[in-house]
């Protein structure tokens, strides 16, 4: 027996708070279960006893606030999406309401189309500069840098004073 899509939809939405209950009961168990997984590989790799312990708890800490970091970056650029539409609906409306004057103000038209997108592209091509600059150092550091090695001892040609005979 099929069951129409119209009925499913309108018993989602008569039933909102069943609905949205259960959702989040269902996502709520995928999320602690991926957490008990996490726990128990990290507790695989550490040493073992106390430390052991103290580790994989740390390193699920860890793994907590990357992933509430990472979906707090991927809002912000949700947030930038929604500023470039908002900039380019400012200029947009502007640019008609200057238009339907008609006479002179088609020209203050033109030059605020003109002028008003090149300062939104300035400023977008800012925002995508700093953050450019942000996930280089903050999030691609913090996943590669290690503080193991030796340091940096750049290769130098030995210099040696030499006298020349006269």
């Amino acid at each position: 027996m099929i069951v129409p899509l119209a009925y499913n939809t309108r018993s989602l939405l008569v039933r909102r708070w069943t609905s949205a209950f259960t959702a989040g009961g269902i996502g709520l168990v995928v999320a602690v279960t991926g957490l008990v997984l996490a726990y128990v590989g990290f507790l695989a790799n550490a040493s073992g006893g106390g430390a052991g312990v103290t580790q994989a708890t740390v390193e699920l800490f860890d793994t907590v606030l990357r992933l509430g970091t990472n979906l707090v970056s991927f809002a912000r650029l949700a947030a930038f999406g929604l500023t470039h539409a908002a900039l380019g609906l400012v200029v947009w409306d502007a640019t008609v309401g200057l238009w339907r004057d008609g006479g002179v103000l088609v020209l203050a038209a033109v030059v605020v189309l003109l002028l008003g997108n090149t300062v939104a592209f300035a400023l977008e091509a800012l925002v995508a500069g700093v953050q450019a600059l942000r996930l280089e150092y903050y999030e691609l550091f913090s996943r590669v840098f290690d503080l193991e090695g030796r340091p940096f001892r750049p290769w130098r040609i030995p210099v040696e004073s030499q006298e020349v005979p006269s």
